[in-house]
């Protein structure tokens, strides 16, 4: 939670702001959203989750599991990094929301 709290943000003017400078700036590729969630989980500052050869980042090239939503969630799901705790319409998943805790990665 400190490394999302200490990051994000946009990019301002190169890498002006709270974005980490590490890491390439999805927004005008479709949306950075799901960059950043593969951020805080495996920078080394935040969770620190190995990375593999489906799901990572390296010199500001990213896998479609690092960057986008769908296959993030596949791969995780995949690869039993993450469980589904609940899918379907907001009425029929709305009290799992009390479980939740601060971290946690809610999808679409």
């Amino acid at each position: 939670m400190n490394y999302a709290d200490r990051y994000c943000g946009v990019r301002i003017a190169g890498n002006q702001g709270r974005y980490n400078s590490r890491y390439r700036d999805f927004t005008f590729a479709g949306g950075d959203c799901t960059n950043f969630v593969s951020q805080v989980l495996a920078d080394r500052e935040a969770g620190g989750i190995p990375t593999d050869s489906a799901w990572r980042y390296r010199d500001g090239t990213a896998t479609a599991a690092w960057v986008q939503a769908d296959a993030f969630v596949r791969h995780m799901l995949i690869t039993g990094r993450v469980v589904c705790l609940k899918r379907g319409k907001w009425q029929e998943v709305k009290d799992i929301a009390r479980e939740l805790l601060p971290g946690d990665i809610i999808t679409l």
